[in-house]
């Protein structure tokens, strides 16, 4: 029988990388525990495994690098050695190049860079195998280069661009067979009451919705296949961790709780770079040096936690660090200075921790290649945006800082709220919904935005009709009544001034159509139970400029 090569090469890409992430994490523990010798031979039997999959599939580059690489392992084991700072520093950087190697097979363009080779002539050289090179003398780490090169995909029309993979447990396999065993089944039954004049109409109603509980069961099951824990993804940022720390000179462990968290893979692939500009700013700008903590009466070591946990359909991941705390005067006074805020006014300190989510803003003296220019935290809430989430921060001066970001189970289907604009149909996530009121008399007509008092706060709202320009709107000025949802999200309330009130609908999302990629003010598109195609609709690009909230002052 022909053997299929690409199923084959499929496989050890899958298993290949796993290997490589699990023998980082290892040498990670290794670096600190050096006397583990039964991680030392776990480390040794990943790599001899990468070797022998990789010279029995034609990768003779790969294979080579992971020989030798394999050689100065077993010197480790047998103890002519001892592990070493700079040599942990090696190690690591010899993973990088075999995911780098790793990624070229897959491509078909094995090369060796000379550089490889310095690398392993380096593991073998006398003072560094003694560990007599301080970690003062220990080159920077290629953070971002390896984060970047880690992030990127595979260039397209290589076998790795369009194969992505997904480990799913036998059981929920088993369950889904049974589950289409019993959807045909049902249909079957369905099929032949709907052709029998003599069953009752209540026997086929009934039949119906049997029919219907299966296929929601039959939804939710398929929905549960997409779901994976989100250790794998947390447990990558301890080598992060581990370089930035050391790049800024600066000590840091990294701490992970709810490993076991299950979240959809895609939001898994979207969660790495906001938490790793989290992870960057926490260490560049949170963590002290140690001797900073040390005269501060802490451990010489800094920690950053990162917590996984569900509430409810939304997943919560926690980023925590015990360095300095914000510098709200800093802070304040780079507002004042950038006009944010006025001279004479006094904002409170959740205002001020705002700031630092402001495009372009930043407190850095000094541009470094980890931070400085402005951009990270305003990336972190653009992209936590686009999950679908939100983003609230929390600092204690001398104690630390946090940062919590909540975002959907899944993005492949939400629960909406349908409104009409004109004779077309949009969908609103009914989870930022937070009511529906009419839009006061006294609040602007004929206008695109404008602002209207709600209780005790005065909000700013979008006619969608008018921002999307459909040209059946009915002109605002001759309505005698509209309708408003008042939608939240991270950086506060605005309201939705539409035509139409449709209800609940159930959403599966799915991608815009090539004609309105890049549109503001869509998301997605869904295809709702009457057929018709409906737009899912973007709230952070729908926002008004002045979306955050404003609260009228008392008048004695």
């Amino acid at each position: 029988m022909p053997i299929d090569f690409e199923a084959l090469l499929r496989t050890f890409l899958a298993e290949a990388g796993e290997n490589l992430t699990a023998l980082e994490q290892n040498l990670l523990v290794l670096e600190r525990e050096p006397e583990d010798r039964e991680r030392l031979d776990e480390v040794f039997r990943l790599v001899h495994t990468l070797k022998g999959d990789a010279g029995s599939l034609g990768f003779p580059v790969l294979a080579r690098f992971a020989h030798e690489l394999e050689d100065h392992l077993e010197r480790l084991r047998k103890g002519d050695e001892r592990l070493s700072e700079s040599q942990a520093t090696q190690l690591l950087e010899a993973v990088d190049v075999l995911r780098e190697l790793l990624a070229n097979a897959a491509a078909g363009q094995e090369i060796e860079r000379p550089e490889h080779r310095d690398l392993l002539h380096a593991l073998t050289t006398p003072d560094l195998a003694s560990g007599t090179r301080g970690a003062e003398n220990l080159p920077e780490p290629r953070v971002t280069e390896r984060a970047q090169a880690n992030a990127e995909p595979a260039r397209p029309g290589t076998l790795a661009s369009t194969v992505t993979t997904l480990r799913v447990p036998i059981e929920r396999l088993d369950a889904l067979l049974d589950l289409a065993g019993e959807m045909g089944i049902a249909r079957g039954r369905l099929e032949r009451n709907l052709v029998d004049p003599n069953v009752p109409r209540e026997t086929v109603v009934d039949l119906h919705r049997e029919h219907e509980r299966l296929q929601t069961a039959l939804e939710e099951l398929v929905m549960a296949l997409r779901l994976v824990p989100i250790g794998p993804t947390l447990e990558r940022f301890e080598r992060d961790v581990r370089d930035l720390a050391q790049a800024r000179g600066k000590r840091a462990l990294l701490l992970i709780s709810g490993e076991a968290t299950e979240v959809d893979t895609r939001v898994v692939d979207r969660l790495r770079d906001p938490l790793l500009h989290m992870i960057r700013n926490a260490i560049d700008h949170g963590l002290e040096t140690p001797e900073e903590r040390i005269a501060a009466g802490k451990p010489a070591h800094g920690t950053i936690r990162l917590a996984a946990r569900r509430e409810g359909a939304m997943i919560a991941v926690e980023i925590a660090d015990d360095g300095r705390g914000l510098d709200r005067a800093r802070i304040l006074a780079k507002a004042r200075e950038g006009g944010l805020v006025g001279v004479t006014e006094e904002p409170s300190d959740a205002m001020i921790d705002q700031f630092i989510l402001l495009p372009g803003f930043s407190t850095a003296l000094e541009v470094t290649n980890l931070s400085g220019r402005g951009v990270g935290l305003d990336v972190v809430r653009r992209n936590v945006a686009s999950l679908r989430g939100s983003l609230v921060l929390a600092s204690e001066p001398g104690q630390g800082t946090k940062v919590i970001l909540r975002f959907p189970l899944t993005l492949a289907r939400i629960e909406g709220f349908a409104v009409g604009v004109a004779n077309e149909t949009y969908v609103v996530p009914l989870e930022n919904v937070a009511k529906i009121v009419d839009l006061p008399l006294s609040a602007p007509r004929g206008t695109e935005t404008g602002l209207f008092d709600h209780e005790d706060e005065v909000l700013p709202f979008v006619r969608l009709g008018l921002r999307f320009a459909t040209p059946d709107a009915l002109p605002a000025k001759t309505r005698e009544r509209e309708r408003v949802l008042i939608v939240d999200r991270a950086a506060g309330r605005f309201g939705l001034v539409v035509d139409e009130l449709r209800g609940q609908e159930p959403t599966v999302v799915k991608p815009l159509p090539p004609l309105f990629l890049g549109l503001p003010g869509l998301a997605g598109s869904t295809l709702l139970a009457n057929g018709e195609v409906a737009f899912i609709l973007d709230l952070e690009s729908l926002a008004p400029q002045s979306g955050r909230r404003s609260t009228r002052k008392e008048v004695s």
